[in-house]
């Protein structure tokens, strides 16, 4: 049986399918690629609008992306399968991830408590 930490690991190892950008449907531009920094959401992938925030609401996570990609046939097929697959079992293993940091008192809350001792 492996344990939470190498199925958490093994995740970030594996080779990311091909997840294309895609024209935002709101503006026409082509949508980026970011990954968060913040410490609630630290290396979540997200998709957005280049002009989001200023005339544009797109904006999601890498999961939900893949979704969106999937439901307006820009993935089909086993590429959309591999995809969804990997959107969710990275979700999974950051949440996971963030859970041992929390349970090992390193998570944003133990920092937050810490900085106001």
């Amino acid at each position: 049986m492996r344990s939470a930490s190498s199925s958490t690991t093994s995740i970030f190892r594996r080779r990311s399918p091909f997840i294309p950008t895609v024209p935002c449907p709101d503006c026409g531009r082509l949508v980026s690629r970011g990954v968060s920094g913040t410490a609630e959401h630290e290396e979540w992938v997200y998709y957005k609008c280049k002009k989001h925030g200023h005339g544009c609401n797109f904006w999601h996570w890498e999961r939900e992306y893949v979704g969106y990609i999937v439901e307006n046939d820009v993935l089909v097929g086993d590429s959309a399968v591999d995809a969804i697959g990997w959107a969710e079992d990275r979700r999974e293993a950051l949440e996971l991830r963030k859970a041992e940091k929390e349970a090992l008192g390193e998570g944003p809350e133990a920092r937050v408590q810490r900085q106001n001792e």
